[in-house]
């Protein structure tokens, strides 16, 4: 009977089961019940990794007559031909292996469900495109050993709700907690490397969020410090600009991607260089002048190329002068987008303060007035930082007051950039 091919019931349709049976009955007969739960897990993403799952039976009522240590359900695998019927053809179609832990029959409790937990080979039976099958058999039934307990019909089982039963607070569950795999992290690269700044970028199969994790000694989790630029931004395609960076130094870093599970990924340890502190440098070396113009215009000479994504003090000298009195000088600076320009000017002659001003971004300063005896001297002060763009900070200038005679910004001024 045990190893029979074939049952003499089967039975889909009504609301109660015995999903798990074994009785010895008076006239030495035996029956054996096993059952069969199918779940559409089709639904499930075929990419994600299945992380555990429990199967819950609703016991309505549970014999236990023969207490020896194998009076307990086992879930197994089933292969029935069909998905949709049970047949008696169907009988030996069920496993032995346990997919999840066996729950001893003294520890079932009745009128609640009872919870399965799937093991790791249970859980490598979820089939995420398909139908999961499992089923469950009493432990008798499993170790083919007969009970030698006559039961009088009773003997170790239990009833429980199928999905027939009206409404489903008693439905046979199966529930599956899967997630997004770890981001895979490709095409890792270092840009724009400056020195006080850098770029990582990096691509991922997945949406996920970009962290740089970095520091000056290997491996980088030693680091001590050890810094890190974040992202949260749920993307593929990653890009994190590190700034605050010394010059001249070697700097370590990974790669980190987590998406909205949780599941993170991290690349193999990088490393970048940056360059020494650059001074820039222009000195105007020839006399510029201008008459009857109040329009700011860039100087010929006194431009300096800044790199993007990065900090530089400004300081520098003009030597303004006319032929007269009357004329003045006004000035500003040019940037490009997306730079944040912080500059002031100290003005006199003759060894005398005369005036000084703040400029905010690319303000114009108010007429500096010039004297026609000796240049006007203006020292400059400041600092810029650069957007995502490298680009000229230029020196503009014209008169404040239009005049015809001349205002001219003398050879010897100049300009200097140093990075910070």
């Amino acid at each position: 009977m045990h190893d029979a091919a074939a049952g003499d019931q089967a039975d889909d349709s009504s609301s109660i089961h015995v999903p798990a049976k074994t009785i010895k009955n008076p006239d030495s007969s035996y029956e054996i019940g096993r059952g069969f739960f199918l779940f559409d897990t089709s639904g499930l993403p075929d990419t994600d990794n299945i992380e555990s799952a429990t199967l819950s039976l609703y016991v309505l009522a549970k014999q236990n007559v023969e207490d020896d240590g194998n009076d307990y359900i086992r879930v197994v695998t089933t292969t029935p031909a069909s998905n949709t019927a049970i047949t008696t053809a169907d009988y030996d179609q069920v496993g032995t292996t346990s997919q999840t832990n066996d729950i001893d029959l003294g520890n079932i409790t009745t009128s609640s469900y009872n919870t399965f937990t799937l093991n790791s080979t249970g859980l490598s039976n979820i089939i995420v495109d398909g139908i999961t099958k499992f089923g469950t058999r009493e432990g008798h039934d499993v170790v083919n050993s007969a009970p030698t307990v006559i039961s009088g019909g009773n003997g170790n089982q239990i009833s429980v709700s199928t999905a027939e039963e009206s409404g489903t607070s008693q439905d046979p569950k199966l529930i599956v907690v899967h997630a997004q795999p770890a981001p895979v992290i490709s095409n890792v690269q270092t840009s724009n490397v400056t020195s006080s700044s850098a770029t990582v970028t990096w691509d991922t199969n997945i949406n996920s969020d970009s962290k740089v994790t970095y520091g000056t000694t290997t491996p980088v989790t030693s680091s001590n410090p050890l810094y890190e630029q974040t992202d949260e931004t749920l993307t593929t395609n990653h890009s994190v600009n590190l700034s605050s960076l010394s010059s001249g130094a070697t700097y370590y870093y990974v790669a980190v991607s987590t998406n909205p599970d949780g599941n993170a990924a991290t690349s193999t340890q990088g490393s970048f260089t940056t360059s020494s502190a650059e001074v820039l440098r222009v000195r105007k070396t020839v006399d510029e002048s201008t008459a009857n113009d109040t329009t700011l215009s860039s100087d010929i000479e006194l431009s300096l190329t800044l790199n993007a994504n990065t900090s530089y003090l400004i300081d520098g000298v003009i030597f303004a002068s006319s032929t007269s009195a009357t004329p003045d000088i006004k000035i500003g600076f040019d940037a490009v987008n997306g730079s944040v320009i912080d500059t002031g000017y100290l003005a006199g002659s003759g060894g005398t303060f005369r005036q000084g001003e703040w400029l905010s971004g690319e303000a114009t300063s108010s007429a500096i007035s010039i004297s026609a005896t000796e240049p006007t001297v203006i020292q400059i002060h400041g600092s810029v930082r650069t957007g995502s763009s490298l680009g000229n900070f230029v020196l503009q200038w014209a008169q404040n007051t239009s005049n015809a005679n001349g205002t001219t910004v003398m050879k010897g001024s100049y300009l200097r950039a140093q990075e910070i």
